[in-house]
């Protein structure tokens, strides 16, 4: 999968220095410039200007203005002694180990539900130096640290706790010496132990909190203010707080003083929240650059600093305090992001460094800064987290080899993988503007990258909600991550890609206004008009974005009906169990929407990062997933994700199926097909089959909304005490390593088991009131039929985070169990998520007859309450042909019937070849279209196009199927077919906006050559899928993708 790369790898090609050389100011002869980089002084001539002219730039301004006020009026001392240098520490969290930052003193863990971060602290109103429980509102520390503050300030301005007075060490309510609680509550800056040998680090979490945030926050809010206004004033005021940053920024190191963070690196905070600090200061260092010029007053004041305190350098010019700033600040960020104590997820540390380049603005440092962003040579040493580094910043090779085809970042979780795409986009849109650097362009260079343009609003269901994959989201919660019509507006002016543009305007309420607004250009609204103007051409056609998509890249399927809140519908997610650490295991996990809410909902963001024990037994682990366990273990952590074998979406039927062995050692089957199958316009239900073959314990996990739990079939019988790890075995039991079995099975409780199943029952969940929104009229419940031989059946309950008020208290598991040596089961169920009533009034399970006789096939009779029947089958072989007792015959994966009044109303067939019921049968040919690649294209940018030659219906007859191709498996290659056309001999198919290339052969050589996802001679499928609906008269309209032989009485 091997080739040159070309003209294209060379364009890449950037010098590997042995070292970026950093300039000494003293090194060459100063010349202080005029403007930053970004800031030039026609932008801000046009936002002026803009500002002068229009009503919406107008009020732009006056919010700048209003936000900046209380900053303009503080003196210019209480600006510069804001920072109290780096010898005051800096903490997280209130209390360690972590995760027990959450707690109070007075009111203990019920501070727990207001969040990671749940003290509250406020530096400019009435609580300087004070933090406060947000539950109880008991204020610590008890003494008044800020005179105590004062007193430690040294002969450098800088915090220095051996000059302070200790005799202001006292609980300020409590000052007789006396008194038991004379020290109950104080803090010296280095925490206070109470009675019981806890530590509370009162005053280095302001600390943290106050210097990570308020400094930058000053800075952007005074510096906006005065890229809009030209008002000196504002100006002044930031340039006070940025001198004194850049003496002090240098001295900065470690993150966090105190606390035991576990992480080396960082400066003020840790190494990766010192990105955005980092960039967001040399922003605003950028914006003000021109406001250092003719300032008298400013200077006077800044030597005045010098001449009371012994800084590091002289003070008194506007030369001498560029200097300080470029080194202290500008300087200084990019050594520390090129030495990797600044370092965060992929795409932040580069921004950082990038914004600090264009507010230097000064060559050669700006144009080395940038060159190595795109450098690759592997470092010596490891990154603080021990994983390998790159002397440079990478990104031709983050965005080839680990931004996925559908534009997400690899860190699963949708929080942090669609952050790629924001910050390296934020780069690419500086290097696309920016006239001093045109030695690389990400959008000109690199063509993949414009597919994290639209990714955050791809990846919606519904056009409504991101799902909670990973450690992201609350439990149940919706919101849309990373969708901004304004930034796909933007970006659209970059790729020029029609569909970024239309996303932009349905993300933006079907309207251009305002869209891609850019108050620095002359004329502001250029870009909504482009895109007006293409919406205008769609006009009349339903909304492209509607209904669901396999996107095979982050590895997740939806079948979807309808649009919004009001619209239903089936995800599942095939993907990265690994992540960058924010994944969870939970290979073929999926979830339901229905009026708004998540049915199944998944955990989210664990209460703690890292080693946090809820996170590891419970919130991340597989069997609090709905999936299935394998000899009681969670699964592996894998990075390949599932292997697609279908996916269809038709207007009333769709579905999906994939296979993921590898996620289990020993396991040669683990395939879930779930088909969604629409009722009414507001209602669908799930078909669900899991095949696992391999192992000697399965567990089917599944669990509902919070609420109440109800069974019909069941003989529950409450076990005595203990778990689900069995009747000793105590709740949230820490014991058990990650790699024994039973792991995680201690933190479900409150079991019921019933010992002799029978094979039929249902359980039904109701959505409890509060639940999102969820009121007690609204009556929504989901009901889970199954028809399984089990060997035993289980209720437990267990808790998701409680960090979040809004995560519900806890979810009741549905645990279907089955033992035995070299397990083959075949789980099989019906979800429906109802209001009221439910549709469904009977599940069956039909006897199939197959040669060879196979108890992996499936046939279920679906009674619903107006007396239509619906029918279901699956097979796991293409073309053995079945036969349900007293129901169809089929061959193929999945298919559908649905009998109204003795006649089939609807019949739908995938990666099939017969459904045949009472004289209705449809035959296709094959179950798919085989063959193998001719040719492909291969170069990054262009048409994602092969050519087969195998025949092919031509046009769009094959738009939306699945174009399956054979590879290693390090990734699928299944791709979307938009459109087949001839091409000579051939057959030419188009797969999309899509390039075939998965990487570079060597990192650390972009002319090395290119990996491919797969080769020419590779083997292809391209699943067929057929339905069939009856009209009022009498006769069927068929919608196929191959041709079909169709029967069925008086027709």
């Amino acid at each position: 999968m091997n080739a040159d790369v070309g003209d294209l790898g060379r364009e890449l090609t950037v010098l590997l220095f042995a070292g970026i050389i950093l300039v000494a100011a003293n090194a060459v002869a100063w010349a202080v410039r005029d403007y930053g980089g970004w800031y030039t002084a026609e932008r801000l001539q046009s936002v002026r200007a803009n500002c002068d002219k229009y009503e919406w730039a107008q009020e732009e301004r006056e919010r700048h203005v209003r936000a900046a006020q209380v900053y303009v009026e503080l003196s210019d001392d209480y600006l510069w002694k804001l920072l109290p240098g780096n010898e005051l520490p800096r903490s997280l969290h209130v209390c360690y180990p972590r995760g027990e930052g959450n707690y109070c003193p007075k009111c203990g863990m019920a501070i727990h539900r207001y969040g990671h971060y749940p003290w509250k602290w406020n530096h400019h109103l009435e609580h300087p130096w004070k933090v406060i429980c947000s539950n109880c509102e008991a204020v610590f520390p008890t003494n008044d640290f800020e005179k105590y503050l004062e007193s430690c300030i040294d002969e450098t301005g800088v915090f220095s706790p051996e000059r302070g007075d200790r005799s202001l060490l006292y609980n300020s309510e409590h000052p007789d010496p006396n008194d038991p609680l004379h020290m109950y509550g104080v803090d010296d800056g280095y925490g206070w132990t109470d009675t019981d040998g806890k530590k509370y680090q009162f005053v280095a979490y302001y600390s943290h909190w106050m210097q990570l945030s308020v400094p930058r926050s000053i800075l952007d809010i005074l510096s906006q203010a005065y890229v809009y206004t030209g008002d000196a004033r504002y100006a002044h005021k930031a340039l006070v707080l940025m001198d004194r940053l850049a003496d002090l920024y240098p001295t900065y190191q470690g993150g966090y003083a105190s606390g035991g963070y576990g992480a080396a690196g960082g400066k003020i905070t840790d190494y990766v929240w010192e990105c955005g600090l980092l960039r967001s200061v040399a922003v605003s260092v950028d914006r003000v650059v021109s406001g250092t010029a003719d300032a008298p007053e400013l200077y006077e004041f800044l030597a005045g600093k010098g001449r009371q305190y012994q800084l590091p350098h002289p003070k008194g010019s506007r030369e001498l305090l560029m200097q300080n700033i470029d080194d202290g600040i500008l300087r200084e960020g990019a050594r520390a992001v090129m030495e990797r104590d600044i370092m965060g997820n992929q795409g932040m540390h580069q921004s950082s460094i990038t914004a600090c380049a264009l507010a230097l603005n000064t060559n050669p440092e700006t144009e080395q800064w940038l060159d190595w962003l795109f450098q690759s040579r592997p470092a010596d040493r490891p990154s603080p987290e021990g994983s390998p580094t790159f002397d440079g910043g990478f990104i031709p090779g983050l965005i080839i080899g680990s931004i996925d085809r559908d534009g997400v970042g690899a860190e699963c979780a949708p929080s942090y993988s669609l952050g790629w795409g924001s910050t390296f986009g934020a780069i690419a849109d500086w290097l696309a503007e920016y006239d001093g650097y045109t030695k690389h362009d990400i959008y000109r260079d690199l063509p993949p990258f414009k597919a994290t343009v639209t990714a955050p609003w791809r990846l919606l269901v519904l056009g409504y909600t991101t799902p909670n994959i990973g450690d992201s989201g609350g439990c149940g919660s919706i919101g849309k991550v990373g969708v901004s019509a304004d930034t796909m507006a933007r970006r659209y002016r970059y790729t020029r890609d029609p569909m970024a543009a239309l996303a932009a305007y349905y993300a933006n309420g079907e309207s251009a206004e305002g869209l891609g607004r850019d108050i620095f250009q002359a004329d502001p609204d250029a870009t909504s008009k482009e895109i007006a103007e293409i919406a205008r051409q769609y006009e009349g056609e339903e909304n492209p974005f509607i209904g669901g998509s396999n996107r095979a890249g982050y590895r997740m399927a939806s079948v979807e009906y309808g649009w919004g809140r009001d619209g239903t519908a089936l995800w599942m997610y095939y993907g990265d169990t690994a992540g960058g650490n924010h994944g969870h295991r939970d290979r073929l996990n999926f979830d339901i929407m229905y009026r708004g809410i998540c049915m199944l909902p998944d955990h989210g963001y664990p209460e703690q990062t890292g080693t946090w024990p809820q996170r590891l037994h419970c919130t991340r682990n597989t069997i609090f997933h709905n999936t299935v366990v394998v000899n009681q273990m969670q699964q592996i952590h894998e990075q390949k994700g599932g292997y697609p074998e279908l996916f269809c979406q038709l207007e009333d039927f769709g579905a999906v199926r994939v296979d993921s062995p590898q996620v289990y050692a020993g396991v040669d089957k683990y395939q879930r097909t779930m088909a969604f199958i629409k009722l009414d316009e507001e209602r669908a239900y799930a078909f669900d089959v899991f095949r696992v073959r391999g192992g000697d314990d399965h567990v089917y996990s599944l669990h509902g909304p919070p609420g109440t739990v109800t069974h019909s079939g069941l003989n529950l019988v409450a076990q005595q005490g203990g778990t689900y790890a069995g009747p000793d075995a105590p709740f949230r039991d820490e014991s058990l390593e990650a790699s024994m079995r039973m792991f995680g099975y201690p933190w479900l409780c409150n079991v019921e088991r019933d010992v002799h199943p029978p094979m039929s029952f249902w359980v039904d969940w109701k959505a409890q009131a509060g639940y999102r929104g969820v009121t007690e009229e609204d009556d929504i419940h989901l009901r889970f039929w199954t028809a399984n031989q089990y060997d035993d059946v289980a209720l437990a309950d267990a808790q998701p985070p409680q960090h979040l008020q809004d995560n519900p208290e806890w979810l009741r598991y549905l645990l279907t169990h089955r033992t035995g040596e070299n397990l083959d089961s075949t789980f099989t169920g019906i979800l429906e998520p109802y209001s009221g009533q439910p549709s469904i009034v009977s599940v069956e399970r039909l006897r199939v007859i197959s040669e060879p006789e196979d108890a992996a096939t499936v046939c279920l009779k679906v009674t619903l309450a107006d007396g239509t029947v619906d029918w279901l089958v699956a097979s796991d072989s293409d073309d053995e042909v079945s036969q349900a007792d007293g129901g169809p015959q089929f061959a193929g994966a999945v298919g559908w019937l649905r009998v109204r009044d003795g006649r089939v109303q609807t019949a739908v067939l995938s990666r099939g070849t017969r459904l045949a019921l009472d004289g209705f049968s449809l035959s296709l040919p094959e179950a798919g279209y085989h063959g193998t690649i001719a040719k492909m294209h291969r170069e990054l940018s262009g048409d994602g196009l092969v050519w087969v030659d195998t025949p092919l219906p031509v046009g769009d007859v094959l738009a939306g199927q699945q174009m399956i191709i054979e590879n290693d498996r390090y990734r699928n290659a299944t791709y979307t077919i938009q459109s087949v056309e001839v091409d000579g001999d051939l057959y030419r198919v188009h797969l999309g906006d899509v390039t075939f290339v998965r990487d570079f052969q060597d990192p650390n050589d972009y002319d090395g050559g290119f990996v491919y996802n797969f080769e020419e001679g590779a083997d292809f499928i391209i699943p067929n899928v057929v339905r069939a609906h009856a009209g009022a008269d009498g006769t069927y309209e068929l919608q196929s993708t191959c041709e079909v032989d169709l029967t069925a009485p008086d027709v």
